[in-house]
């Protein structure tokens, strides 16, 4: 080294990343009718989603239906897969046939059609096509959903023709999607349209019609994929896009021009350590690196008029999860920048609600977006920690910090539930990336698990009904003794063990226990129903006489993205638009109604 060059290491710290503004879902035009209208002339691609014959379906009466024929008789699986069909009979020359099976199946659902409809629009982008117009021709609607069941577990249901429908609108968003982090993040094509045929003998026709007549059906589904655009792009794969801070000034920034919702940033860090003391514990490591320090982000919409019902939603944003001290070894980070798409499924649904102008129903958003790092500041297994309810948690696994950063906030709903008029009704859902043992369990499935009112009242197989319909599958799992038993702490100095030692996939119950712990730790429930503590010792909390607040945990680790390295799904938020994007839903919901 000469003496003019300096032995001093400059080291560049990665700058924060620009924030873009939200951007707006592709135009949607939706119509009844013909695809072979003069209405339809701008569009340059006809897809096709059908589950009748080809010599059933209107095209028998068009110009195009020779060829088609021609490509049905001597294309053997011509009636089994998408094909893209070059004829100057079709807008832009471009047909592409998606046909839906016929046959029900022991494992069918409306994702079948979700499927297809997003194969044939993939086929028509990759052909050239800027305006495609889809046209729905779906007759029996039963062949092509599932069958479930009502909240009284005998009665079997279906899901509407509308809800098929909002579902395939949706996914075609899904596939349009480009994250953040693309090089090209301009949607690829100008224009949706999709237009529905319905034949005379349609159930409900009268209704179908009605609505989709409405302008009030498009502007809901437009402010609902709004929602999506926004979880997606907070959900995305780059750490760095999407750090503490940026999530916080992003969501600030996508609501500045929505008056009604309000944001607030909590990211003082000893305002944390005294409000939230476990989610302050996980981000301590975090506190050396400005751009990754966590903070608390509150949001809040009210409906106009008297508000007697109140949703609280909590939800993990963990931007990044290295494990912490107990890290995760053997490639096991890859997809850890997901770890937040349970608060960015809330963040999302939030401004849904306001865009819908949801009337009658209050709702609360908590998130907490920390980053789990590592480092001589870490949180460390044996601490204990007294959490904001005055319970003390022993730190059984550092890579447990889903649960850890939750908790506090859980309290704070449930005791703004118990301030409330004996008239009001309150619901709590948590939602979060949280086990792998719910990929082990239910594979690519989410699974909610309820405590005791929540069951009771059948709101948790509401939402997997509703689930069922719009295409995100649930399970329900309930909590047993066995799962309080596991979390209580066998030593002197901690009422609760946030977990074991080892991984929740080689863990009996690993989806369920964190669960009890939820319950426990927040001051939800003291253990012994009837035995109500005012003080923190022996797993007491904090719960209040005269009302039992119905609490739902959605673990949604398995359906987030697809795949590690594929686009954030927005998972779960149109089941909690049909369960509670309305006034009479959310008071159906709470009341214990089936039917909503």
């Amino acid at each position: 080294m000469t003496s003019t060059q300096s032995s001093e290491l400059i080291y560049h710290l990665p700058q924060l990343h620009p924030l873009p503004s939200l951007r707006q879902p592709v135009p949607l035009t939706l119509t009844i009718g013909s695809p072979f209208d003069t209405r339809h002339s701008h569009c340059d691609s006809i897809i096709y989603l059908t589950n009748k014959p080809l010599s059933q379906t209107i095209l028998t009466t068009s110009s195009l239906y020779p060829t088609l024929n021609d490509y049905h008789t001597n294309d053997r699986s011509f009636a089994n897969k998408v094909s893209l069909v070059i004829s100057s009979h079709s807008l832009g020359n471009r047909f592409i046939h998606a046909p839906v099976s016929r046959s029900y199946r022991d494992y069918d659902d409306v994702r079948s059609v979700l499927k297809r409809a997003r194969e044939a629009l993939k086929t028509a982008i990759t052909s050239g096509s800027k305006c495609p117009l889809i046209c729905v021709d779906l007759s029996d609607h039963e062949s092509v959903t599932y069958v479930g069941y009502t909240t009284d577990h005998t009665t079997p249901s279906h899901p509407s023709f509308l809800s098929t429908l909002k579902a395939i609108i949706h996914s075609l968003y899904q596939e349009l999607y480009l994250p953040l982090e693309a090089k090209n993040t301009v949607f690829s094509c100008s224009q949706l349209t999709v237009t529905v045929q319905l034949d005379n003998n349609t159930e409900d026709k009268h209704t179908i019609v009605t609505a989709l007549s409405d302008t009030h059906f498009i502007r809901t589904l437009v402010a609902v994929e709004q929602g999506r655009i926004l979880c997606r792009d907070i959900g995305g794969n780059d750490p760095e896009h999407m750090s503490p801070p940026q999530c916080a000034a992003y969501i600030k920034k996508a609501c500045e021009s929505r008056p009604n919702l309000h944001v607030e940033v909590i990211d003082d860090y000893n305002t944390l350590l005294k409000e939230y003391p476990l989610l302050a514990a996980v981000g301590r490591c975090s506190m050396a690196t400005p751009r990754h320090r966590p903070c608390v982000v509150k949001m809040r919409y009210s409906g106009s008029g008297v508000c007697s019902n109140h949703v609280y939603l909590v939800g993990k944003g963990i931007t990044y999860d290295t494990g912490g001290a107990d890290v995760k070894v053997g490639g096991a980070m890859t997809g850890m920048s997901r770890d937040k798409c349970g608060a960015a499924a809330l963040v999302g649904f939030m401004l849904s609600v306001n865009d819908m102008n949801v009337q009658g129903t209050d709702y609360t958003a908590y998130l907490a977006f920390v980053r789990n790092s590592i480092g001589s500041d870490s949180y460390v297994t044996d601490e204990v920690i007294t959490a904001r309810s005055g319970v003390t948690v022993r730190v059984g696994n550092t890579d447990a910090e889903g649960r850890m950063v939750m908790a506090d906030l859980i309290h704070e709903a449930q005791m703004r539930i118990h301030t409330l008029p004996p008239t009001h009704h309150g619901l709590i859902i948590t939602c979060a990336t949280l086990t792998g043992h719910v990929v082990r369990a239910y594979g690519m499935s989410a699974a909610i698990v309820p405590n005791s009112v929540a069951l009771s009242k059948g709101i948790a197989h509401r939402l997997l009904e509703l689930g069922e319909s719009v295409g995100e599958p649930f399970e329900v799992s309930r909590l047993r003794k066995e799962d309080f038993e596991f979390i209580d702490s066998s030593s002197t100095f901690a009422d609760l063990s946030s977990c074991n030692s080892q991984p929740s996939t080689m863990t009996n119950r690993g989806h369920q226990f964190p669960g009890a712990f939820l319950i426990r730790v927040s001051g939800l429930w003291d253990g012994e129903r009837g035995e109500r503590k005012e003080g923190g010792g022996g797993g007491g909390g904090l719960v209040r006489e005269g009302r039992d607040i119905p609490f739902l945990h959605l673990d949604i680790a398995a359906v987030s993205g697809e795949g590690y390295f594929g686009r954030a799904t927005a998972f779960p938020m149109l089941t909690l638009v049909e369960a509670l994007g309305s006034e009479g839903r959310v008071s159906a919901l709470l009341k214990g109604k089936s039917k909503l």
